[in-house]
Order: structure tokens, then C-alpha cells, then sequence
């Protein structure tokens, strides 16, 4: 047995635990791991598992996330916290790039504790969403568990269903569809929901993360909320989007163009997990 150094970080109260991966030398199962640690009773308690890691033959370093059911995914905060950590310990520059979940992504982080990514641009593709359809889900009428919603489906990084709401739903109601349509047989691959209420360039959402459930922020699905939005009505410029656990700033030049995000980062506490 042996102990092994983590940080608590989060960015709008999604918290994940960090392993600094460039400072521990010692191979982990990091699936089995994630579902150990991020467990909220038995482990140390977070939305996720964030692993930061230098990449072979260059200076690049690499985040990798997994879900508290062990699943890798792409992560938006998760990202931003990492980028956070980084320059807090001294690993990069205030400009620098990460490699993450097949992308490279541009991170700016300023003294106050705020992080800009760049994390490249959304796609509707039924492909890219995945579907089991070879029709794209874009602002159309789709059934769950007998209730019609408006819905639009997108990656953003990561599977986002958005539901068009005129408000935001009871914990009943949340809990039920939700669950439901993460595991719909349109999704193969599984996906996250997010209902939003949207009024022009500002959005409030309430989300539900594939693999973790309901969550107090999100930024690739508040970047898919935008990309929904700014494709609907024709609009561009910076949205702002209200998760329950704070505010994302999202800018785009248009609906198909590169989304540059931006929240709140911290490092919440560090300490030694018994592995």
C-alpha cells in the first residue's frame, strides 16, 4: 500500500480530484481508481477523476478525465481546472496549449483565478454525436417517458442533448427524464442532458452528466446550450450562462465557429490518498 498525492480542484462547484501524473512515477489503474476516489462517502468526493501529465519528446502536457463510473470523457471545467493547476505549480506559462480527449486546446489564465479555453467547434453530424440516426436532432420534437420536448443534440467535445425549456425543471421531473435519456437507445454511446431557458444572449441551465448524474456546472454542456441557442436565432458574439454553481462566458463567432470559454478555477485543498 502507499500513498498517493492529489489536489482538490474545482471551477463552478463541478470538483474533481487532480493526479499530478508528471510528479508520480508509479503506474495506476486510473478507471478503477476514479471509481474509488471520486465516491462521495467511501473516497475523497468529486465529479470526476483529472489526471495532468507531460506529454513524450515535448513540452505539451496532456488531461485526461474520467467519470466517477470509471468512463474517460471530455470535460470542459475539468480542463480549465487543470489549466489552473498548471500554472499554479509552475508547469506552464500564462499561454499555453493542452492536449485533450484528441484535441488542442488553448488555455490563457490570468492572476485572478479566471481560464479562457479554446476548445474547438461543435458539430450537429449524427456521426459526431453520436446518433443512431442519420438525421441530425436540431431543435425537433423528440418523446421521453410520454412528454414532448424540444430538443437539439450536439458535441461539444463531449454528447450534449439540450432540451429547449420555457423553465426549468422540478427535481422529479429532472431526475426521471434525465436519467431516462442518458441511457435512450439514440444515444449509443450514452449522453449528458442539459435543459435550458434562454433568453437572448443569456442562459440559465440545469444539468445532467452521463456517467455522474446531476452536476453544479458544466462547459462543454454550457458551450452546446450557446451553440443551440446562437444556431436557433441567428446570434453570435459572448453569451452568458448561468450553471447552479456559477457563470460560464461563452463567445463564438458563429454557431459553427470556435468556442472560447471561460469561468472560475481554484485549487481547493491537496493531500494523500492510501492506494
Amino acid at each position: 500500500m502507499r500513498l498517493l498525492p492529489f489536489a482538490k480542484v474545482e471551477s463552478i462547484q463541478n470538483d474533481f480530484v487532480l493526479l499530478d501524473l508528471v510528479r508520480i512515477s508509479e503506474p495506476v489503474d486510473l478507471p478503477a481508481l476514479a471509481i474509488r476516489m471520486c465516491a462521495r462517502r467511501f473516497g475523497v468526493g468529486s465529479d470526476g477523476l483529472l489526471t495532468l501529465e507531460q506529454v513524450a519528446g515535448g513540452g505539451a502536457l496532456a488531461v485526461r478525465m474520467f467519470n466517477p463510473d470509471g468512463t474517460e470523457d471530455f470535460c470542459g471545467n475539468g480542463l480549465r481546472c487543470a489549466a489552473w493547476y498548471a500554472r499554479e505549480r509552475g508547469l506552464a506559462a500564462a499561454d499555453f496549449e493542452l492536449l485533450h480527449g484528441g484535441r488542442r486546446i488553448r488555455a490563457h489564465v490570468s492572476p485572478s483565478g479566471s481560464v479562457c479555453t479554446t476548445i474547438g467547434r461543435a458539430s450537429f453530424q449524427p456521426e459526431d454525436v453520436p446518433l443512431a440516426s442519420d438525421r441530425e436532432l436540431f431543435c425537433e420534437e423528440l418523446t421521453v417517458m410520454g412528454t414532448s420536448y424540444q430538443a437539439s443534440a450536439l458535441n461539444t467535445g463531449s454528447t450534449h442533448t439540450i432540451l429547449h425549456v420555457a423553465k426549468l425543471p422540478d427535481d422529479s421531473e429532472f431526475q426521471r427524464v434525465s436519467a431516462w435519456l442518458e441511457h435512450d437507445p439514440l444515444f449509443p454511446q450514452r449522453t449528458s442532458v442539459i435543459w435550458c431557458v434562454a433568453d437572448d444572449k443569456h442562459l440559465s441551465i440545469r444539468i445532467w452528466e452521463r456517467g455522474v448524474g446531476e452536476t453544479m456546472g458544466c462547459g462543454t454542456g454550457s458551450s452546446a446550450a450557446v451553440v443551440a441557442q446562437a444556431r436557433k436565432h441567428g446570434l453570435s458574439g459572448v453569451f452568458e450562462v448561468r450553471n447552479p454553481g456559477g457563470e460560464v462566458q461563452v463567445r463564438l463567432d458563429s454557431w459553427d465557429g470556435e468556442l472560447h470559454v471561460k469561468s472560475q478555477a481554484a485549487i481547493v485543498y491537496e493531500g494523500e490518498f492510501l492506494v
